[in-house]
Order: C-alpha cells, then structure tokens, then sequence
C-alpha cells in the first residue's frame, strides 16, 4: 500500500511520526507546502505533489481540501488536528461527505464535531526514543514545563499565575524547534499543557519520557476519555483548582503516580504498533 500524506504544513510533526509508524508495512510520502519553525523533518517537495500522488493507493491530507487541488480522484482520509476544524467543521464534513472520505481527528474534544464514524487517531512515537531525552536534574526545587504555541489558547497567564510563590521553577518553552524543545522538556519533573482541550503532543512527549502532565478539559470531554480509556491519563484541573494540583505534584509519590499513568497511556494509545492498528484499518476499510 502506497499513501501520499499532503497539506499545507505537518502539524505537530504528526505526518512525519505516521511515516515512521507505518515503515516498512505502508509506503508513506510527505508532501507539504510549507515547513513552519518548528523545523519537523520534512518530505518531498511541493512540486512532486502530483508525480506522487498518481502512485499512490489513497490520499492522507491534513486539516483541509486544499490539496487536492488537480490531483486525480482516489480514496482519502480528512485528518483534522484544531482550530481549523473547531471553525470550519460544517465545511470540512461536507467535503468530507462529497469525497466519500473518511474523517480522523487528533484530539478527543474534536470528536464533537465530526461525523459519527470519525477515528480519534493518537499521534505516534518510537516511545524507547523519547525515553532517551530524559535528563532530569535532581535540584531542590521541581521544574514544571510549559510549551505553548498560543499563550491565550493554553492558559499561560493563569498557570504562572498559579506558581507564583510555589517552590517550582517555571520552564516556558517558546518559539523553539521542535528537538530542542524535547531536551528541554526532558530536564523538567512536571509538564503542564493546558485547560481547554484535553491534552496534545506536548504531553504526550512528556509521558513518553515518564514526565506527569497536569492538563484540563470541559466536563464531557473529560467524561468521553474516562468511558474511551477507563480513566483520564492526566492530573486533572481547571483554572480554579490549577494551583492545587502544581501543588500536589511536590510530592514525590505523587508525581510517580501520574508519570505510571502517563506512560501506560502513552504506550496503549501513542505507540507506533497502536498507528499501525488504528491506521491500518482505516486505510483497508477505505481501499474495500
């Protein structure tokens, strides 16, 4: 099977992390049209676009339609990943409807937009390779991470609000390349993500190098994981409680809790055996 994986950028890294999922059981190509700072590893040039994508069994493409511009008609797969979807969905599932294609999204808070045999779809790690970026620093104080991309989105204000006199040193990590930012993350004890979605691929970076996520979500988003995987695999907390819960993860035990969650989360779900599954089955359902 040969799938061509297009957009306009890789999001997140998530096409390149199901390129090497996937290898050697699916032939994947990147095609993206830019490369934003974050310096994910990249493809093949945009200008290939069309040369690959008459090879290709199906097509992958990342939050919209747009490249499938003057590509031949084939089985496809909408993989929506935010607030692209959030603000568009009744768009995207009627284009969605019009190709016959089938919608996967990145996070579970999406699913409440989507059609309903829509795929939630982990984003995938080589999880012994993200284990090898842990280098914590054993000092008095615990340092808690934070690496938003949007500081309103993720609610920065409120958690440096939350740390202020805390024993914790904050480690804000901002506009740095995606690798570099993993070395940082993995001198941290502690990662907070956010309050809004769930969690993202920070957390589960963080997991992947047995780091405690403290994150958040809105009641029923937290209810559909609690009946999708048994329990929440973060340290749960709203804007109101967020200080209690950076204060609960001073506690050694603690920590080594929600960093054995965490990990077994990750490994259930963000493997790459389980894109494998979940991909797989999506891409034959498709080509049946």
């Amino acid at each position: 099977m040969r799938v061509l994986n297009t957009g306009v950028a890789d999001l997140a890294g998530i096409a390149w992390l199901t390129k090497q999922a996937l290898a050697p059981h699916i032939r994947v190509d990147l095609c993206f049209k830019k490369r934003y700072w974050l310096n994910y590893p990249t493809g093949r040039p945009w200008q290939d676009r069309e040369r690959l994508a008459r090879a290709a069994d199906l097509y992958h493409v990342n939050a919209s339609g747009h490249a499938l511009a003057r590509l031949p008609r084939k089985p496809v797969v909408l993989h929506h990943h935010g607030t692209a979807y959030r603000n568009n969905h009744q768009q995207l599932n009627d284009l969605a409807a019009a190709l016959g294609a089938r919608t996967i999204v990145s996070t579970v808070d999406l699913l409440d937009y989507a059609p309903a045999d829509t795929v939630w779809y982990g984003a995938p790690y080589d999880l012994d390779w993200l284990a090898t970026h842990r280098t914590p620093q054993h000092g008095d104080r615990i340092r808690i991470a934070h690496a938003p991309t949007n500081r309103a989105a993720k609610h920065t204000a409120t958690f440096l609000r939350a740390c202020e006199g805390l024993p914790v040193d904050v480690v804000l990590i901002e506009r740095t390349p995606w690798l570099d930012a993993l070395k940082i993350k993995g001198t941290c004890d502690v990662l907070f993500d956010q309050l809004a979605y769930g969690y993202g691929s920070n957390a589960v970076e963080a997991w992947g190098m047995g780091i405690p996520v403290i994150s958040g979500a809105a009641p029923h988003i937290l209810e559909r994981m609690t009946a999708m995987w048994g329990a929440t695999p973060f340290y749960p907390a709203t804007e109101s409680t967020l200080r209690d819960a950076v204060e609960a993860m001073l506690d050694p035990a603690t920590r080594q809790h929600w960093a054995t969650v965490g990990r077994a989360h990750v490994s259930a779900h963000h493997s790459q055996a389980a894109a494998r599954a979940t991909l797989g089955r999506v891409y034959r359902e498709l080509l049946q």
